[in-house]
């Protein structure tokens, strides 16, 4: 059966059509699909996206420098060696053992810096020595890398890779973020554990 729509019904709900797309693209990194991914992103695709079975560990010294893939990005440490506890003398050669690295749901993550929109899940990473101590200091650092959401560079003239200062207690930006066609990185910031997220702002 064909529905004979007025022109003005029709008009209203384009208008709303085109409100609803705006708005999921500006207040909601659920509604922003990954460049890997196919097709559209609901809510629950957003939701498994940013879950995992469980956290990734790498296991040896031999093995912790590798790159953890988690499907929306990547965390790497750039060394194998430590340092532990939160004095400002730390040994710095301690060997790490283990490495792990797991993701935050949008939902779970603090809130966005002022004049920044969270495009991504959050990643954290730790990690721990020989002795099971949890390393603070991670020399030569890490590199962590977002992919971008379909669009990002488009409506976003600045994204950035953060981290949460838990002493600050607010996000802190990278503005040495590397960006091309598909991804944002960011190398050498040697602390840990850290959470770490993508953000985008159109700034002056």
């Amino acid at each position: 059966m064909q529905l004979n729509l007025s022109s003005k019904f029709r008009l209203a709900l384009m208008s709303l059509t085109v409100t609803a797309v705006v708005l999921m693209g500006l207040f909601g990194p659920g509604w922003a699909t990954p460049v890997r991914a196919q097709g559209s992103v609901t809510g629950a695709s957003v939701a498994s996206a940013c879950s995992l079975p469980a956290p990734i560990t790498l296991n040896g010294a031999n093995n912790v420098t590798k790159p953890i893939d988690l499907g929306i990005g990547s965390v790497q440490l750039l060394s194998n060696l430590a340092g532990i506890g939160i004095g400002t003398v730390r040994p710095l050669t301690v060997p790490i053992i283990e490495f792990t690295a797991n993701l935050i749901t949008p939902g779970s993550l603090e809130k966005s810096p002022a004049g920044w929109t969270g495009l991504s899940c959050g990643i954290k990473a730790s990690a721990k020595v020989g002795a099971g101590d949890a390393v603070t200091y991670v020399v030569k650092g890490q590199k962590i890398c977002f992919d971008l959401p379909v669009g990002a560079t488009a409506a976003y003239n600045t994204l950035r890779v953060a981290y949460f200062d838990t002493t600050l207690a607010r996000w802190v930006t990278f503005s040495k973020t590397v960006v091309n066609a598909g991804e944002a990185c960011h190398s050498s910031f040697r602390l840990l554990p850290s959470t770490y997220a993508l953000f985008g702002a159109n700034l002056k």
